[in-house]
């Protein structure tokens, strides 16, 4: 299998994908239990716009404040403040408590080595911070994305093309690697992308989805190096 053939860009996911997350919001509720129905208002509200699409970052987060604060006592701007002052920095915390795969940073500088343009696209924002915590260089990417800043959730179609016309790549030559069919695979397949599944606890008892590869974090990084 070359996964790799015609492949002119590799477009990663994070969360799940170069690190384990099972857990992250286990931790979050139990080492901030006193905001247990944010947290679980924020995970709500967060189902609730996937596949959205705004147009813009601030677009997006009046809906999200919107819908936060109709599921919360606090205001919209109340809200919108708690995610960004507390929320992300406590969801940095608990991902800081995991370890990222082994050789992420080796598969990101061997598809630059090859010519191969390297991308990371994220639910969340922060991603520089996150990465950080898991000690990721966020230099060695050519390219971060969050979904966020780009005005919607995964697997909004337009997401995709700014995505595509960023790194200036034709969707036929694109490699999505995500751990989730449903948002990381759309993601691809709705711009005409190729996508490989990366086995994640969700995944871990499902069977081959038919169309696209489906394999452990070790057996990617084997094809790669």
């Amino acid at each position: 299998m070359d996964l790799l053939e015609n492949i002119s860009a590799v477009i990663f996911d994070f969360d799940g994908t170069l690190y384990d997350n099972q857990g992250i919001g286990k931790d979050l509720v139990l080492s901030h239990p006193f905001n247990l129905l944010r947290i679980k208002s924020e995970r709500d509200v967060r189902k609730s716009l996937k596949n959205q699409f705004f147009g813009s970052k601030e677009e997006y987060m009046k809906e999200y404040s919107k819908r936060l604060s109709l599921k919360t006592t606090l205001s919209e701007s109340k809200a919108e403040k708690w995610y960004e002052e507390k929320y992300l920095k406590w969801l940095t915390t608990s991902i800081s408590k995991k370890k990222a795969y082994e050789n992420v940073e080796k598969v990101l500088l061997a598809l630059k080595s090859k010519g191969i343009k390297t991308a990371i696209y994220s639910d969340y924002p922060v991603l520089k911070e996150r990465m950080s915590v898991l000690h990721l260089d966020s230099s060695i990417p050519d390219y971060i994305f969050d979904a966020e800043s780009l005005g919607g959730q995964k697997p909004a179609k337009p997401l995709m093309d700014k995505i595509l016309k960023e790194i200036n790549a034709s969707p036929e030559k694109v490699l999505v690697v995500g751990d989730r069919a449903d948002t990381d695979g759309q993601s691809a397949f709705c711009s005409g992308a190729k996508f490989v599944q990366i086995r994640g606890y969700k995944t871990k008892n499902a069977p081959q989805p038919e169309g696209y590869p489906l394999m452990d974090w070790d057996a990617f990084v084997k094809e790669i190096l």
